[in-house]
């Protein structure tokens, strides 16, 4: 089985100069927990749900701060066509809940 057989649906994306406060009501909108930054077409970043909790809330910071501020910038990308255990043992390795998959150039969240 491959990333395309499970990845999700469309993935929700802002820019880095969105607040979290933003980011987090767009989360609220749509029903996600994860967004994915972009400048441009090109992937940049991620937040979460998790990262709002651990990096804004918990170090008592305003929501007006940018999602650039808080962000993971450490991204990494799979392919539809990556297999599924090499997905999972990645998402272990790195304690990640989400992984960006690339198709085509577009963006969706497994």
């Amino acid at each position: 089985m491959m990333a395309g057989d499970i990845m999700s649906g469309d993935v929700i994306t802002v820019e880095p100069k969105v607040t979290v406060k933003e980011g987090s009501q767009k989360m609220r909108t749509y029903g996600i927990g994860t967004l994915v930054v972009v400048e441009g077409d090109y992937p940049v970043g991620i937040i979460s749900e998790r990262d709002i909790t651990y990096r804004v809330v918990a170090r008592d910071l305003h929501p007006s701060i940018y999602v650039e501020d808080v962000m993971t910038t450490e991204l990494i990308t799979v392919d539809t066509i990556t297999p599924v255990e090499r997905i999972i043992g990645t998402m272990v390795k790195h304690n990640f809940r989400r992984l960006p998959v690339l198709e085509k150039g577009k963006l969706t969240i497994v």
